[in-house]
């Protein structure tokens, strides 16, 4: 459902969507996006397994998108800027 979700938004025309967004499409019961780390890896696995595109990579925090520089959470990446799930580094 998350991959139908982020996929719609992108053919719609949407650059990115927030975490917040997402989780109210989702119709989870919190929609600030929390508890949305575990669905969004699973994505993540689904759309590698298939050779897909990574829908996870523009979901991105409502402040960052209000600062006008979209990017994930800062808990998805790693110590090294990785997102290993994903592959994109945070530059």
């Amino acid at each position: 459902m998350t991959i139908k979700i982020v996929a719609q938004a992108m053919i719609a025309g949407e650059a990115v969507i927030t975490y917040s967004e997402l989780a109210k499409r989702l119709g989870m019961p919190n929609d600030t996006g929390r508890g949305l780390g575990p669905i969004l890896d699973e994505a993540a696995i689904r759309c590698r397994k298939r050779k897909l595109p990574d829908v996870t990579s523009v979901v991105v925090t409502k402040e960052s998108f209000l600062a006008e520089k979209p990017m994930p959470s800062e808990a998805s990446f790693n110590d090294d800027g990785l997102w290993p799930l994903s592959g994109l580094h945070k530059k």
